[in-house]
């Protein structure tokens, strides 16, 4: 049954792809448990759906990057299986209607997107998501204070105090790993 919903679920991506324009790739990847798993999803002007979501052997730009073209050509596959149609023709119909990428602003996935545009022969358009602003305004500050107090601080960082500071607070997220995070975060909300 699990196997039946996948098909039906890939045909659906598939059809949905060619009957529109304009269609973004996106994917991002994060790791609980020791797992590590990465998501496709599709965005259309008024549908986003999602199209994969699989363990990775790791998380470099070449396992994004073959994750995305093997999504499309399991698309295709499906919609060649269902509708009798060819799939080289099809592969080729679905990629011209992916025009933009959505990812966050990291290396790995700017090298994927390379890797992917080189092999479908196409640029896409590189958007990135805005959940990550305040990475770009901790930078800012940074370089700013970097200004007013050029000698390094004490603080743990080469930078000057006030710029170690920032830098420490920018890495206060949530990683699933060692220490305790969410006991840090019910310490500074209860204090």
């Amino acid at each position: 049954m699990a196997c039946e919903l996948g098909a039906l679920s890939e045909l659906q991506a598939a059809t949905t792809i060619l009957a529109s324009d304009n269609v973004t790739v996106g994917f991002d990847a994060t790791t609980q448990e020791g797992v590590h798993v990465n998501t496709i999803h599709f965005t259309t002007n008024t549908q986003c759906f999602v199209a994969a979501l699989d363990q990775l052997p790791g998380g470099t730009a070449a396992d994004y990057a073959e994750h995305v073209l093997e999504t499309v050509d399991r698309l295709s596959l499906a919609y060649c299986y269902f509708m009798d149609k060819d799939f080289v023709q099809t592969k080729e119909n679905i990629v011209s209607r992916i025009t933009n990428s959505m990812t966050d602003r990291c290396a790995a996935n700017h090298a994927a997107l390379r890797i992917i545009s080189s092999a479908w022969r196409k640029s896409l358009n590189e958007l990135n998501c805005h959940l990550h602003p305040l990475d770009t305004f901790a930078s800012a500050c940074r370089t700013a204070l970097r200004k007013l107090q050029p000698h390094e601080g004490k603080v743990y960082g080469n930078e000057c105090i006030a710029a170690n500071v920032i830098l420490q607070v920018t890495k206060l997220r949530y990683k699933d790993g060692k220490r305790d995070p969410r006991g840090f975060i019910t310490f500074l909300e209860k204090n």
